[in-house]
């Protein structure tokens, strides 16, 4: 990854501050998690919707901020005791992560339908 792009997502997500505290681990293992997760909202975000071979600008920054998404939600995680579970709101978890913007602005790639027409006739 372009460490640029490590440093974005770090301070999209407050992770730039009190790494350890924040996560439970060293900023080394912090930027492989936030490496893995980059590369699997690529790779999501890929196969849902019509991306060029070369990614457009806007769709990395969408790239970076879903991720960020991802690395605040699992802070939240961190903080919620095994007791609190039942409070937490998966629903409302996946909206922070995929908000409505991003769904807006994913809109120009989103994959056509196929409708396939046929007949049944003699």
């Amino acid at each position: 990854m372009d460490p640029s792009t490590l440093i974005k997502i770090k301070r999209y997500s407050g992770s730039l501050k009190n790494t350890e505290d924040l996560f439970n681990c060293t900023e080394i293992e912090l930027d492989k998690y936030i490496e893995d997760y980059y590369d699997a909202m690529a790779s999501w975000v890929k196969k849902g919707y019509q991306i060029p071979e070369s990614i457009p600008d806007d769709v990395e920054q969408i790239i970076i901020e879903l991720t960020s998404n991802i690395i605040r939600s699992h802070s939240v995680r961190q903080d919620i005791g095994i007791k609190d579970y039942e409070n937490f709101d998966f629903d409302e978890a996946v909206n922070n992560i995929f908000t409505e913007d991003i769904e807006k602005r994913m809109k120009p790639y989103a994959k056509k339908n196929k409708i396939h027409v046929f007949t049944i006739g003699g």
